[in-house]
């Protein structure tokens, strides 16, 4: 299992990088919308796939804490009304945990081949679009060879800056992706935790507040299609990453001040600011800096990777042994480090573009001068 995981892995990473290059590439200055809708589409899985596997799960009932369920046949100790419902078996699966006086208990088998079956077919289905892509239209990358020379000049002159400052924006914004992917799964992977933990509340409702985040993510991502057509990436940039820090700081007065409505708000505004900022540098970049190769995406994702396996091992070492707050200081400290990051990044090239813009009115002036 862990080899068949880890072989997922590397193709689920592959087959991101290649998407967003390739659409980067094949729309060029037009790319905004579709990236955001390609976002948007992984929203939507995430929220389905839940969906998809939970009725194939193994069934739960609760007895009293004082009551022994392990027996041979566990179909003779439930409610009469539960027979109805549930499919039990004659073994019992390992019991989950004791709280009070309640006892949670996993009743039957998980059939969980059949949502794994139905994620293998997705795959093949979508590996089948790209290969039937490929067969009528040939590569992406070779069909660049038939564009006009007139369109490769233009092309070049876009970008005006050295390649050692490409190098420098390439490295400045795969550390600001790494610090919201960081963010987004410290965020998403403990935020139950604290609530249940730190501030009491039920898994009932600590459940209903990751929904929270993952609804207005989800519109987060659909809005940003639209947006993306009225203002320019570096705004929306800004915008966002204001907005997530803005929400973590607000988390944090509302737990300070046990204000329950307003841990409901932020919640969904972290969700709403994280939502459009992943694919947003992938196209900062290509407009901007470079053209978006592969491997100009794969920097990207080796950041990404490398904060990913270090970082929330941090914040959960820093939760369990400092203090549950460190979930919120820890988001605040990564929302501050990525707004900072991508603040630095616009604000010095967009000083480099006034300068180059000066130099080149000014080599145009001589030379109207000279002609004179």
């Amino acid at each position: 299992m862990l080899v068949v995981h880890g072989f997922h892995g590397v193709c689920a990473a592959s087959f991101e990088t290649a998407a967003i290059a390739d659409i980067a590439l094949v729309w060029k200055q037009k790319a905004g919308p579709y990236l955001q809708a390609m976002q948007f589409a992984f929203s939507v899985g995430a929220i389905i796939s839940p969906l998809v596997a939970e009725p194939f799960l193994a069934k739960t009932i609760t007895f009293p804490a004082n009551f022994e369920p392990i027996v041979s046949n566990i179909s003779t100790l439930v409610p009469q009304y539960l027979k109805h419902t549930v499919k039990f078996t004659d073994k019992l699966a390992v019991q989950e945990e004791i709280t009070g006086n309640i006892s949670v208990t996993d009743i039957g088998e998980s059939l969980i081949y059949i949502p794994y079956s139905v994620t293998a077919l997705l795959c093949l289905l979508s590996a089948s679009f790209f290969v039937a892509t490929f067969s009528f239209y040939g590569s992406v990358y070779e069909n660049l060879n038939d564009v006009s020379a007139c369109e490769i000049t233009s092309h070049r002159n876009r970008y005006f800056i050295s390649k050692r400052m490409k190098y420098t924006f390439t490295m400045l914004l795969a550390s600001a992706l790494l610090l919201y992917v960081v963010s987004q799964n410290s965020f998403t992977g403990f935020l139950m935790s604290f609530l249940v933990s730190e501030r009491k509340w039920s898994k009932a409702m600590g459940s209903v507040a990751s929904s929270v985040f993952w609804i207005t993510f989800g519109i987060g991502r659909l809005s940003g299609i639209v947006i993306i057509k009225f203002i320019s990436m570096s705004s929306m940039i800004l915008i966002f990453s204001s907005t997530c820090l803005s929400g973590a700081v607000i988390f944090l007065l509302a737990v300070i001040f046990d204000q329950v409505i307003l841990e409901w708000m932020s919640i969904g505004v972290i969700g709403f600011g994280m939502s459009v900022l992943f694919g947003l540098p992938f196209l900062w970049l290509s407009k901007n800096v470079c053209t978006l190769t592969g491997k100009m995406a794969s920097i990207f994702f080796i950041f990404h990777c490398v904060g990913t396996m270090g970082v929330p091992i941090l914040v959960r070492y820093l939760i369990d042994k400092v203090s549950q707050m460190w979930f919120i200081y820890s988001n605040i400290f990564l929302s501050f480090s990525m707004f900072a990051t991508f603040v630095i990044a616009i604000v010095s090239f967009n000083f480099m573009k006034r300068v180059h813009n000066r130099s080149e009115k000014a080599n145009i002036m001589l030379k109207v001068e000279g002609g004179n």
